[in-house]
């Protein structure tokens, strides 16, 4: 009778949230609130917007860092239900932050609800992502996790999972130094959208989402079971794969290895430390007995009988499978490290774990829970696909993993091959001090990204025969050509933007100036470190591309033009037109502070010439081509009739015509420069100190914790709070 009733009690859920699905999808698409031009908050201080969700703020905007979501929530067109947490910061070399924020909705993470904020001086002056708006779902699941979780089972059918192996459940344990560690996958509530559609509120299904890893076969999925009628929403694969078979061609070359053991038992590993690495080799050895299964071979655990190890630290040619792999990895850890800043695959030091002469017949890569795998294996018989392209092909899989976290399909995922492509190319430049533009070219041609229709890609968004249709695609369903909806296919396109723009050329009609590989590289990294969100497309990508030119080398710079050139080269967007007159320099000034001179620069085309305005009591002193430079040298007897705070404004005019203005905030009598950041980021030694105090006011408890722990802040606070367990985790 209970039984009854608990599925009397099913149904009545079932059928309110087939009511709800049918008034969500009769909602028609709406302009988002943050594009409306009814937003007045959002109009006043922007200068410009495009469709895909991009807010140019002008220089005089006064929202500040956090302001919009702290303070004007209804102004981004969210709900009481929903909030925005910040998920990842991160400050550049020129002292932009860059926030992302992620939504969720009664404390539900709402994927592809994202944005990306952008500040300079304590201002923000880019916003970009995407709010889901008018989410109306019951947080309340009917399946449980644990019937979810058998669902996801019967789906994948397979003969073992991680979990119930009790050598990959103790190799875990080993690796982390965690005892607890486990694969047993542990399910969380989100708000996903269906496959093959786009980001409206009536695309969306209340699911569990599992990370499931089995090992015969070996596979390693994402499943999303409703959590309401239990059936599997979506589901792809987490292993990244690349395919050529080539043999790598760098002689002989220093190893990075450790020592390991004693006088008469101590040997040489393969574990990297130099540079800050944490890399470590096995040898791969064949897992299972013909006919084999290559497409999903039984995963091997990471124990010590695959250990590569050598007496005397000389490699010899019978270990060049497993040396070429940890060679051109850890070449790939330093590309990075060395000309990006960044530590490892998540900027944090995560342990690479690399298999070597597999019986895979690919180049993968993987994250199996706590564990970050990169395998390499013949692509067919005697030959190895650990080169330098391939290799820096897969560790790019993980960087992109650990920021942009792009979708695995469609136009995100030919956006993380094409990420993949270039920074494998970066890494074979790194190397050998030049590269050509093909991946896997040392045995086969992958792909080919001066000429990307010599190997079946695209050169063109859209309209070249080659590109493969993603609208309405869902992956591995029989409307997917393959591929995951064509990826590997449709990533000739920013292979082809990222080759004109280094080395230059002509396409569609449009000409471009190449810039070199080490400014187009710098450009393509931020803008996926920086602008690049889970569902950005190639449209984003442009944009995001710009951005991070103008970042690095100024709103008129020629990077800028050629960046905009490339991209309309490959048929995204319109060439670069009008002006590009700017302002900028600090918005905090304390008049109680020794801190003279305060510093602001205009740019424009070539050759303009510039007037600058301000508070006439002001002194400035103008520099530099055409004036381009304004130091202000003092307030003089500066007495705002409102008193302080106050604010004033410094303008310019170009000579090329245009003005624009800059709203600076004056503090005086011991006031510390108000704002988020502090007085410029606290460069000038303000800000600090409130910060450490700030800090110090977050309680937790109890400390050590072994399952839940509290955290307490007297007020409300915007910020990222990281809390790590006694194994660094």
């Amino acid at each position: 009778m209970m039984k009854q009733f608990q599925n009397f009690l099913r149904l009545l859920s079932l059928c309110a949230a087939f009511l709800a699905i049918g008034q969500a999808n009769a909602q028609t698409t709406a302009t988002p609130t943050l594009l409306q031009t009814g937003n007045t908050f959002i109009q006043q201080r922007i200068e410009s917007s495009d469709a895909q969700g991009w807010l140019f703020f002008k220089n005089s905007s006064d929202l500040k860092e956090g302001q919009l979501f702290s303070e004007q929530p209804s102004a981004a067109g969210l709900s009481s239900n929903d909030n925005m947490l910040l998920v990842r910061t991160e400050t550049d070399e020129q002292g932009n932050t860059h926030n992302l924020y992620q939504q969720y909705y009664k404390g539900i993470k709402v994927e592809g609800g994202e944005i990306f904020e952008h500040v300079r001086d304590c201002y923000v002056y880019l916003l970009h992502g995407k709010i889901i708006e008018g989410l109306n779902f019951n947080a309340q699941p009917v399946f449980t996790e644990a019937d979810a979780l058998n669902n996801a089972k019967t789906f994948i059918g397979a003969s073992q999972y991680a979990w119930e192996n009790p050598d990959w459940e103790q190799d875990l344990k080993d690796d982390t130094g965690d005892p607890n560690a486990t694969y047993y996958p542990t399910g969380s509530l989100v708000l996903t959208y269906l496959p093959g559609t786009t980001l409206e509120v009536g695309n969306y299904r209340l699911t569990w989402k599992f990370g499931v890893i089995t090992t015969d076969p070996g596979t390693n999925m994402t499943l999303y079971v409703n959590a309401i009628s239990g059936v599997i929403e979506k589901h792809s694969s987490e292993v990244r794969s690349n395919g050529p078979a080539v043999t790598l061609y760098d002689g002989t070359q220093t190893l990075d290895t450790k020592w390991f053991g004693g006088l008469f038992h101590g040997h040489h590993h393969m574990v990297a430390d130099d540079n800050g690495k944490r890399i470590e080799t096995k040898r791969g050895p064949s897992t299972n007995s013909p006919p084999f299964n290559m497409l999903h071979p039984p995963l091997k655990s990471w124990n010590r009988t695959n250990d590569i190890f050598d007496l005397d630290d000389n490699w010899e040619a019978d270990q060049s499978l497993n040396s070429s792999a940890h060679w051109a990895v850890s070449q790939s850890w330093d590309y990075f490290k060395n000309v990006h800043g960044r530590s490892g695959v998540d900027n944090s030091n995560r342990k690479i774990r690399i298999w070597a002469g597999s019986t895979w017949f690919s180049a993968s890569y993987s994250d199996l829970g706590e564990i970050t795998y990169l395998e390499f294996g013949p692509q067919a018989l005697g030959l190895n696909s650990a080169t330098l392209d391939i290799a820096g092909h897969e560790f790019t899989h993980g960087v992109v993993r650990y920021s942009a976290n792009l979708n695995t399909f469609g136009e995100s995922g030919a956006l993380i091959e094409s990420f993949c492509d270039i920074f494998g190319t970066m890494v074979e430049n790194f190397s050998r001090g030049s590269n050509n533009w093909t991946i896997g070219e040392d045995a086969a041609t992958l792909r080919d990204m001066q000429a990307p229709s010599n190997s079946a890609n695209p050169s063109t968004y859209l309209t070249d025969p080659l590109w493969v249709n993603t609208i309405g695609c869902i992956p591995g369903s029989a409307n997917d050509p393959g591929d995951n909806c064509g990826i590997h296919t449709n990533a000739g396109v920013q292979n082809h933007w990222f080759y004109l723009l280094s080395e230059g050329g002509a396409q569609n009609g449009v000409s471009v100036q190449g810039i070199g590989t080490a400014k187009a590289a710098k450009i393509a990294y931020r803008n996926l470190i920086n602008h690049m969100g889970s569902t950005s497309n190639y449209p984003t990508s442009r944009l995001g591309s710009i951005a991070s030119a103008v970042e690095l080398f100024g709103v008129c710079s020629n990077e800028v033009i050629q960046t905009t050139n490339a991209w309309a080269a490959v048929g995204v967007g319109a060439p670069y037109s009008g002006s590009c007159l700017t302002i900028s320099g600090e918005r905090i000034i304390c008049t109680d502070f020794t801190t003279f001179p305060y510093h602001y620069g205009a740019t424009d085309m070539p050759g303009a010439t510039f007037s600058w305005t301000f508070p006439t009591s002001w002194t400035g002193v103008q520099s530099g081509p055409g004036n381009n430079k304004l130091n202000i040298t003092s307030l003089g007897n500066y007495n705002p009739p409102g008193g302080y705070p106050a604010t004033a404004t410094i303008g310019v005019t170009s000579s090329l015509g245009g003005s624009t203005q800059i709203f600076v905030k004056i503090y005086n009598g011991g006031v510390i420069c108000d704002g988020l950041c502090g007085h410029n980021g606290g460069d000038r030694g303000l800000g600090k100190q409130d910060s450490e105090k700030e800090s110090e006011k977050v309680t937790l408890s109890p400390n050590p914790a072994t399952d839940k722990i509290t955290i307490l802040h007297p007020e409300k606070i915007v910020g990222l709070l990281k809390v790590y367990s006694y194994f660094g985790s």
